[in-house]
């Protein structure tokens, strides 16, 4: 008499390795990491096709991004100053908006956790002197922070690290 419990058994078991040998190398590829460290940075692969220093490029990178923000700070103030003019709002009103907005809180698309700050380099250099300041971090970890953040790295979006 055969017992058909036994098969029954067998047959998963050997459904399941066959499944496991499939699946186990298709995972440990999708879940490996595959972001090691480029060969070259989009800026010295830039500064290589312009035919310019790369220190060069840098600087000029952090002198636009740092022109723009002052731009739209600018443009924040000038569009208040019109409401204001056209009694829209009062100047102390138009006051706390701009601090306001300018010290991150407010509604900020679907997140809603307040309006992006952008920092220029010099007031992210001076946060993190107050903090070595205060005895929050050294001075090596704040100079490490600064080199992490001046880089481009760090997280970016739900699932990138």
């Amino acid at each position: 008499m055969v017992n058909y419990r036994y098969l029954k058994t067998k047959k998963t078991y050997l459904l399941f390795l066959i499944a496991f040998s499939f699946l186990y190398p298709s995972c440990s590829y999708a879940l490996a990491d595959d972001r090691g460290a480029p060969s070259k940075s989009f800026e010295s692969k830039l500064a290589d096709k312009l035919n310019i220093d790369e220190n060069i490029l840098s600087n000029a990178i952090k002198e636009v991004k740092n022109e723009m923000i002052s731009e739209r700070k600018e443009n924040l103030n000038l569009k208040m100053q019109s409401m204001v003019d056209s009694g829209k709002i009062t100047q102390e009103e138009a006051d706390e908006k701009i601090e306001y907005m300018m010290s991150g809180k407010g509604k900020r698309g679907h997140w809603k956790k307040g309006y992006k700050k952008v920092f220029s380099e010099e007031e992210m250099r001076n946060k993190m002197q107050s903090m070595v300041n205060s005895g929050k971090i050294t001075q090596e970890e704040a100079d490490e922070k600064i080199e992490y953040m001046m880089s481009g790295k760090g997280k970016r979006g739900h699932w990138r690290k």
